[in-house]
């Protein structure tokens, strides 16, 4: 017996070799199985338990979820609140360029939408819900939502600073070309064609200007609402001024539009009373004129050396009829006078402005008068009818003094002429009556007007 278990167990232990067989038979189907008491010691045992590795709790792995996603979130949230706390553009290209990122930016921030409805979704499935795990949940939704309501409003933000920004630039030409259309204007004309002409072209940039104002009233208006959306993505910040300089920029715009309205409105009354006073003017001038062409005329085409005491005494009641014409003229000269006067005093009030309006847009227009169109230069309206005021009031004391000078000189003459019956006492001149134009403007006759005698030669020209 001892023999024979030795036998079996020194042939159990010798292994088969196989680097002697054929070459031509594969060695894997030549590997022997175990034996049998092998495998009987290789079986596991039916008493033995089997240990799997340990899974990991849903709370763990809620949490471990929530750690992930919160990393994303505050760097996501700390890039936002920079893009807010930056200043606002005032170029068009840059903010298109901060749109184009913004829209990546959000794109990227939805992609993790799916995650934290899986947050919310496995929350809701824990049986046992702890505080931690709770407040952990509660941060990652809140922040989620402070996220995308601070985004919402940088969005808003951008909307209004384009066109604010946008605004400003139109705006800023459209009140540069009314500015020019208003500098081009030259000194109030005294020509009824070329004052209807103005107030024409101005009626054309009123219209411009009207066209235009609710560009003007919108700018405003965004511009306020830039005010407050900045302040709500800057709620740590109580000071900004890019948005003080924003508003700067918008109230110098605004400035010089109520300015240039202004300007239209004034020049247009002035224009309209001008153009009234004009016409009224030179009806009564033209009148005026033509008599006393005609006054001057009677004047120059009589001499009075060789006359003798007949035709004396009929050129005596001549000049008499014609002096008492030039005593009756008063009145009517001095409304001519008067209305050249207000004339004046509107065209003068119009120029001023004009020179003042000019000087004030050379800030804004440095170079200004390389701006304007080149127009033919006309003289001054006011200087116009200053000069023809002159001219009629010269023209008027002329005829009175030539008249009295003739009158004195046949007086003189033939006073003791027995056959000259004008003659009845003894006159002289006095200054004593005088009834010429007793106004003060400065562009009634600037000389005593007509001469004017004593009783003795009123009662000669029979009154």
């Amino acid at each position: 017996m001892e023999i024979k278990f030795i036998i079996i167990i020194a042939f159990s232990c010798v292994t088969p070799r196989t680097d002697v067989l054929p070459h031509h038979i594969p060695k894997p189907f030549l590997v022997y199985p175990p034996p049998a008491w092998q495998r009987h010691l290789q079986q596991p045992s039916p008493n033995k338990i089997l240990i799997s590795p340990q899974q990991p709790k849903p709370g763990t792995v809620l949490v471990e979820q929530c750690n992930s996603l919160k990393e994303y979130l505050d760097m996501m949230e700390k890039v936002l609140i920079q893009r807010c706390l930056a200043s606002i553009p005032r170029d068009l290209d840059l903010l298109e360029q901060l749109v184009i990122e913004h829209k990546q930016f959000e794109n990227d921030l939805s992609s993790h939408e799916l995650e934290v409805e899986s947050i919310q979704k496995n929350y809701q499935n824990l049986t046992r819900r702890t505080p931690a795990i709770q407040r952990t949940v509660e941060s990652i939704t809140q922040q989620w939502d402070r996220i995308w309501q601070l985004s919402h409003v940088y969005i808003e933000r951008m909307k209004c600073v384009e066109i604010v920004v946008t605004g400003i630039e139109e705006g800023t030409q459209v009140v540069s070309e009314v500015e020019l259309k208003l500098a081009e204007h030259q000194d109030l004309p005294d020509e009824l064609e070329d004052l209807e002409r103005v107030h024409q072209e101005l009626l054309d940039i009123q219209q411009i200007v009207q066209d235009h104002q609710i560009l003007i009233d919108r700018l405003l208006e965004e511009c306020r609402n830039v005010r407050t959306l900045v302040v709500k993505s800057r709620p740590s910040q109580k000071i900004h001024p890019d948005v003080d300089k924003l508003e700067e920029d918008v109230r110098k715009l605004r400035m010089r539009w109520e300015n240039t309205c202004s300007q239209i409105v004034e020049r247009l009354r002035s224009c309209e009373a001008a153009c009234d006073l004009l016409m009224k003017y030179r009806n009564g001038h033209d009148i005026e004129k033509a008599e006393l062409n005609n006054l001057e005329n009677g004047l120059r085409s009589q001499k009075i050396e060789d006359l003798g005491p007949s035709e004396a005494e009929l050129e005596l009641e001549r000049l008499r009829s014609m002096y008492m014409k030039i005593i009756e003229k008063k009145t009517s000269i001095e409304h001519v006078n008067t209305l050249g006067g207000r004339f004046i005093r509107e065209a003068k009030i119009y120029d001023l402005r004009l020179a003042q309006y000019k000087a004030s847009l050379e800030e804004v227009h440095p170079s200004l008068d390389a701006s304007l169109s080149k127009r033919p230069r006309i003289q001054s309206g006011q200087e116009n009818v200053a000069v023809q005021l002159d001219a009629m009031n010269s023209q008027y004391q002329f005829i009175a003094d030539e008249t009295y000078d003739r009158i004195a000189k046949i007086y003189n003459r033939f006073q003791h002429e027995k056959n000259f019956s004008g003659v009845d006492r003894e006159i002289h001149p006095s200054p004593y009556f005088k009834h010429a134009p007793t106004s003060t403007h400065p562009h009634y006759p600037k000389k005593n007007g007509p001469r004017y005698w004593s009783w003795g030669f009123w009662s000669l020209l029979k009154f």
